[in-house]
């Protein structure tokens, strides 16, 4: 007999069943929501990501501490505004970070890969974590100077008194990898030092190939210079300032350089590392007073550093050193210098261009001859001969600051007097980097500035 099964409740049933599917779908939803959401953050995560690595690409000195950001420009000053010694370079410092930066924009644009490689050197201290890229003739020595003082192993007073093969031993200087190496462990400020590429090249000229030396030889026999012509005055290869511009550019256009003269924007490179202070040499002791406020240094050190710093300029320590490193190198080329004489008379010259010895006072010659056997010789030179002398110079007739810095500029200003028009004009092609990053004039010493 067949049987028939129970009667089954279809329609709660297929609602449980539409009630699961519901919840299922709700729960899809959701999660697409979820997955959504998270899709669309990660998208603009990376986004932000790739905008901040292009603003911050090939810029590895990161600036921590940009502690004169906020002060306003001079064109946001206002008069009832009262500002200190501090803030006023603050804002200095400010401005020029901003030139830079828009100088670097604009040739960036203009120019692609036209930097020129270099290996480029650091002064570092560690103990106050703060580095400054080595640029020569831009006061160097100084910074050298400088360096040593920060360390607490040696006096401030000993540090700043030292010569110049002592200054220029190594000591505190690094290359590049690694200023990079701990740039990226340690917070540290870093520093670039720029000078005005007119004031910079006729430095180089004295120092360099005025005065005997290895360049004295190199651009003489480059030039075919003749040695002076009577043996009371052979003291060196006769290279005027105008043959020496001349061969700086002639050996840019073939990419040669030196770092003498090399620009600074080539030696540092400011548009790709990005430095916490534009230092200026035509105003490094105040750019100094600054930066030392902000050094891990104690109260009394900074002070140290600051007296120091203000009186280096009358200190004759540095005249007395440069006398010795001339003296030196005529123990090294006697070849090319036979007369010491003329050495010294040449040194008499360039401390006078450097302001040190008034410009009226002429080399005391006759100071160094004697008789013998009823004929006029010049008798037995040393080092201390010439600096007694200078030093007597020094106390007979002192020259005030102001009246340094006058002399100075004089000696430059005739010294681009009789440039042809032409090499300024390659000068200024050559420099174009530096007159415009760091806001110096186009224009030599002594001319209108544009």
């Amino acid at each position: 007999m067949l049987q028939i099964p129970p009667h089954r409740n279809i329609t709660a049933v297929d609602g449980n069943c539409c009630r699961r599917k519901m919840l299922r779908r709700s729960s899809f939803t959701f999660y697409c929501i979820g997955i959504s959401i998270i899709f669309v953050w990660y998208v603009l995560a990376i986004m932000d990501a790739k905008t901040s690595l292009r603003k911050t690409q090939g810029l590895p000195f990161q600036s921590y501490q940009d502690s004169y950001s906020h002060y306003p420009t001079k064109a946001q000053r206002t008069k009832e505004q009262p500002y200190t010694f501090k803030d006023t370079k603050n804002m200095e410092m400010h401005e020029r970070k901003l030139k830079l930066q828009s100088w670097c924009k604009t040739f960036q644009e203009r120019d692609h890969d036209s930097n020129i490689e270099t290996t480029r050197t650091f002064f570092y201290s560690k103990t106050a974590r703060f580095g400054v890229c080595k640029a020569p003739k831009t006061g160097c020595s100084f910074m050298a100077k400088f360096f040593f003082a920060l360390e607490p192993q040696m006096s401030v007073v000993k540090a700043f008194t030292m010569d110049r093969y002592e200054v220029h031993s190594g000591a505190y200087e690094y290359d590049e990898d690694f200023m990079f190496k701990t740039l990226k462990k340690k917070r540290a400020f870093t520093a670039v030092v720029s000078r005005d590429p007119f004031t910079r090249l006729f430095s180089a000229y004295i120092d360099k190939v005025f005065l005997i030396g290895k360049l004295n030889k190199k651009f003489g026999l480059t030039l075919r210079s003749r040695l002076y012509a009577t043996q009371e005055e052979s003291c060196g290869y006769d290279i005027s300032f105008q043959g020496f511009l001349d061969q700086v550019v002639a050996m840019a256009a073939n990419g040669e350089y030196d770092e003498h003269w090399l620009p600074v924007s080539n030696l540092c490179n400011p548009c790709h590392l990005r430095y916490d202070f534009i230092c200026k040499t035509e105003t490094l002791d105040s750019d100094l007073y600054q930066i030392v406020e902000q050094l891990n240094l104690s109260e009394e050190r900074k002070e140290a550093i600051k007296n120091s710093i203000a009186t280096e300029k009358e200190n004759k320590n540095e005249v007395m050193s440069l006398i010795k490193t001339t003296m030196y190198d005529h123990r090294r080329f006697k070849r090319e210098c036979p007369n010491v004489l003329d050495l010294m008379e040449k040194t008499w010259k360039s401390l006078q261009i450097r302001g040190y010895i008034h410009e009226a006072s002429p080399f005391p010659r006759e100071r160094f001859w004697t008789t013998r056997k009823g004929k006029l010789k010049v008798g037995k030179i040393n080092d201390e001969d010439l600096i007694n002398i200078v030093y007597e110079e020094f106390l007979n007739r002192p020259l005030t600051p102001k009246q340094m810095t006058r002399q100075r500029h004089r000696s430059l200003v005739r010294a681009y007097l009789n440039i042809k028009p032409d090499t300024i004009s390659k000068i200024q092609k050559v420099f174009e980097y530096d007159f415009f990053l760091f806001n110096y004039g186009l224009e030599p010493p002594g001319e209108t500035k544009h």
